[in-house]
């Protein structure tokens, strides 16, 4: 077998005082490894540069994981915020009725608002909720707006009661576009107080003129 080496040659001319060339030194010295470290070298650093970007890619990738997984748990945080304040507001809302309903009537309604209406809820669903109140004055439908309202809310014995109505807002990607919420709460007593309170008032002044 031949083995291949890589040779430096250096010729150093020796110059006589008249600055001619009177005899040679060759210099020939082996700079095979010397080569093959260069090489070595060259490969390493070849190496390190793939490894290098590819780690790059890794960690590029990692990072927009570690993106996506931050925006996912800040939606998720916002929906648990959202879902605790729909839920403060139900369980301050224990004593009042609730009624959930869109175009098709009533999908829901507490048991609180349940007992105002004298009703099971199979015999409330699909019914619109509308159809329970009664108003003193021509109605321009109020209950569709999103202010409070007072109306008398008739029971299935046929008595009626003063209420408030309380539209709330709904998260309409959870519940519908046509999705409404509303808090009923029983004034009746309130109301009633305040009439008898304005007809003494009208009494004692009838009296006053006689």
């Amino acid at each position: 077998e031949y083995l291949k080496k890589h040779l430096l040659m250096q010729i150093l001319p020796n110059l006589s005082p008249e600055k001619l060339v009177s005899a040679a030194v060759v210099q020939i010295t082996d700079i095979t490894e010397l080569n093959k470290s260069e090489r070595d070298l060259t490969r390493l650093a070849e190496i390190l540069h793939l490894r290098i970007r590819q780690k790059n890619k890794e960690l590029k990738v990692a990072n927009d994981k570690l993106k996506a997984e931050l925006v996912r748990r800040k939606m998720a945080e916002a929906k648990l915020r959202a879902n605790r304040d729909e839920l403060s507001l139900l369980l301050s809302r224990m004593g009042e009725g609730m009624v959930v309903q869109g175009n098709s009537g009533i999908s829901y309604a507490n048991p609180r608002l349940r007992r105002m209406l004298g009703l099971p809820q199979n015999r409330l669903i699909g019914r619109h909720f509308d159809d329970f109140l009664e108003f003193e004055e021509p109605w321009a439908d109020l209950s569709q707006a999103n202010s409070p309202y007072i109306a008398k809310i008739k029971k299935g014995n046929d008595t009626k009661k003063w209420v408030k109505v309380s539209p709330q807002e709904l998260d309409p990607i959870k519940h519908g576009p046509e999705a409404r919420f509303s808090v009923v709460t029983d004034i009746h007593d309130h109301i009633e107080i305040k009439n008898r309170l304005i007809r003494s008032e009208e009494h004692t002044s009838e009296s006053s003129h006689v």
